[in-house]
């Protein structure tokens, strides 16, 4: 229902299943799994607790945001928010 949270939803689910190329460009492959395998473990959460946005999930995802804005936001997904981003300005055009 709220846009933000599909969002979000949208940002982790994609990132569990690709990673993010500009963390694979800066930092490497075993970074970019890493990323994936934690937005993965967030999207089990979110399974197991019927899709429901807990409190454990939004603890959880604290944790993920703190750890990708470490070492000057090193892990920032970059290209996941630039391709959130025209898919929203589309979308928005095409309304």
């Amino acid at each position: 229902g709220d846009i933000n949270h599909g969002i979000r939803l949208f940002q982790i689910r994609w990132l569990a299943q690709y990673g993010d190329s500009l963390v694979h460009r800066k930092l490497g492959k075993h970074e970019n799994d890493l990323l994936r395998k934690k937005s993965k473990q967030l999207l089990e959460i979110f399974d197991a607790e019927n899709q429901q946005l807990t409190e454990h999930f939004e603890k959880r995802w604290a944790r993920l945001d703190r750890w990708m804005r470490k070492t000057g936001h090193r892990r920032n997904p970059g290209t996941t928010a630039d391709l959130i981003a025209a898919g929203l300005f589309v979308l928005l055009c095409c309304e």
